[in-house]
């Protein structure tokens, strides 16, 4: 079993969906990752001359889960593009159609197991500012495909970033419709939720079991202000 303390995670930008590709990984700042493949299977109805189950099979694979942040600046870009479909252009970010997906790695440096997910889209975006205390952010991620490896898979990663994270007492002006809340309404809490409702696809006659693509369509953006 191994320490949640010993998991790294890193993360690389794929040019096609799926395909991990050659370059310098990002080292990724994390209080958890819970990125693992789940077998999907279903048990037979097959009536037999005896009380014993025919066994199951397997049907599919869902590969995802959340990665769990304390939110620092600059140590996201990338994820929140990709949650976004869209591209940082004078440090603002809006809601596009542009998909950008990553290969994460993810190991266990304690007991020799290591694994890639490919294809990793963001499913869910969720961002907390709480009243008092640390700003987190939870991306959902939706994998294509998965591999292991028994040995590491990310030898000479970048450096993680450095920057403080943040708390309530980080953030600056909040805008309604371009007009500063200061002086008309005390905003105490706040959360901001984006689900970019995927489309799992599966393509039959595929050699993996996972899915075929991951399709998005509404970006429903949804939140909450105390």
């Amino acid at each position: 079993m191994s320490s949640g303390a010993k998991v790294v995670s890193h993360i690389i930008k794929e040019v096609t969906p799926g395909v991990t590709p050659t370059g310098t990984w990002d080292t990724l700042r994390l209080t958890g990752n819970a990125l693992t493949p789940t077998v999907n299977t279903e048990v037979s109805d097959e009536i037999t001359d005896t009380r014993l189950s025919q066994g199951s099979v397997a049907t599919s694979i869902d590969i995802g889960g959340d990665l769990s942040a304390e939110f620092s600046f600059g140590s996201f870009d990338q994820l929140l593009e990709a949650a976004f479909y869209g591209a940082w252009t004078s440090d603002v970010l809006r809601v596009g159609d542009t998909r950008n997906t990553f290969s994460i790695a993810k190991g266990y440096n304690d007991i020799g197991v290591y694994g890639v997910f490919k294809g990793a889209h963001v499913s869910t975006f969720a961002l907390e500012i709480p009243e008092e205390g640390k700003v987190t952010a939870t991306f959902n991620m939706a994998c294509l495909d998965y591999t292991d490896s028994e040995t590491p898979i990310v030898v000479t990663p970048n450096a993680p970033t450095t920057t403080p994270f943040l708390s309530n007492n980080s953030v600056g002006t909040i805008l309604v419709n371009g007009q500063s809340l200061e002086g008309v309404a005390c905003v105490s809490a706040m959360t901001i939720n984006l689900d970019n409702s995927l489309q799992t696809q599966r393509c039959l006659g595929s050699e993996r079991l996972g899915p075929g693509a991951h399709i998005a369509t509404e970006a429903a953006i949804t939140g909450s202000i105390t």
